[in-house]
């Protein structure tokens, strides 16, 4: 249950979600960003037509996009 370690998670974090993942749902991953803590480095990052996997997964859906967030956040 991620959301109830959430609010004492304490690493950087950016939560990847695709608008049709209906495993893991956009308002599950948006429940976990609310329930961070503040302070830390936290990004939510909702990909518009992804699902949850496979080639619906947002890293194939806008591989350039992602691409960028990824490596952005990790130097950031």
């Amino acid at each position: 249950m991620p959301a109830l370690v959430a609010p004492k998670f304490r690493k950087d974090i950016l939560l990847v979600v695709g608008s049709e993942d209906n495993r893991t749902p956009q308002w599950m991953s948006q429940k976990i960003y609310n329930a961070l803590p503040a302070g830390i480095n936290k990004k939510l990052s909702v990909y518009e037509g992804a699902g949850h996997g496979g080639t619906e997964f947002p890293f194939f859906v806008d591989w350039g996009r992602w691409a960028e967030e990824t490596v952005g956040f990790m130097l950031d």
